[in-house]
């Protein structure tokens, strides 16, 4: 559920839904919504749509989540599916994302956002975006409401984040700056990383939850993975954290069952 209902104040935020809230109106399937980052597209501003073509593992990833849509539709849920290229300097892909989620926002579903390399800053830009334009949810009128609205009540919550799925996020030679602090409408991050450069410098490293209440970060260093082959380390995390990631979104949302995973280049017909 990506609205917490009752809790009236920042300092009542759990990274688990309250256990008793008022119930969150609605009707019709549940209508999830999965925002996808991959890696620098290889041009500078970045952001485009990825497409279903590309033969990197986070279009392998949003394809294989597609399919899981075809199958939860059967089930009589709705799943949105959203892939963007990473950006180094500009936000577009965020600030897509961020349109699309506000145009079919369902506050009784989950909220998935995952981001892979320069698409980790995507993904970090949309949900502190989020959290400070798009704080609250009303139900009633079924409109966001920023930061400084008020509070929550019975019909007005807090917006949250169910999962943010995080892999290896880097800038570069910079990648050792980068911004990793994680905002309190995330339940969870599950953050995938390890610490060998790439050629031009890109590793990832530890996220840190700017409220621990709030938000229950989970960080694995899978460093030792790649003691062979350090240098090889970044470029292949998409590819070698698909399966854990597919079962994260799919344990998210309640999935039964896991799509084979298609080599790469291929797409699910």
């Amino acid at each position: 559920m990506s609205v917490d209902l009752g809790v009236t104040s920042y300092s009542d935020l759990r990274s688990e839904p309250p256990l008793t809230s008022p119930s969150v109106p609605g009707s019709g399937p549940l209508r999830h919504t999965i925002v996808l980052f991959g890696g620098w597209g290889g041009v500078i501003d970045g952001g485009d749509p990825l497409p279903q073509q590309d033969p990197s593992g986070a279009a392998r990833l949003a394809e294989q989540v597609r399919q899981v849509a075809l199958g939860q539709r059967m089930l009589g849920m709705d799943l949105l599916v959203r892939a963007y290229q990473g950006s180094l300097v500009f936000t577009s892909g965020a600030a897509g994302a961020d349109r699309d989620i506000a145009a079919r926002f369902d506050p009784r579903a989950q909220l998935i956002v995952y981001g892979y390399s320069a698409g980790v800053s995507d993904a970090l830009n949309l949900v502190w975006s989020l959290w400070q334009n798009r704080t609250f949810y009303d139900t009633g009128a079924r409109r966001f409401l920023g930061m400084f609205a008020g509070g929550g009540s019975a019909t007005v919550g807090y917006v949250r984040v169910d999962r943010l799925i995080t892999v290896d996020g880097a800038v570069g030679p910079t990648s050792s700056l980068m911004f990793r602090r994680i905002p309190p409408n995330v339940r969870r991050n599950l953050n995938l990383h390890q610490i060998h450069p790439s050629s031009i410098g890109s590793h990832g490293g530890p996220n840190e939850a700017h409220n621990t209440r709030a938000t229950l970060v989970q960080n694995r260093d899978l460093s030792n993975r790649y003691r062979g082959r350090p240098s090889s380390a970044h470029a292949s995390m998409d590819e070698d954290t698909l399966l854990e990631v597919l079962e994260c979104i799919c344990g998210a949302i309640g999935c039964e069952a896991q799509p084979a995973v298609l080599p790469p280049g291929q797409v699910a017909a």
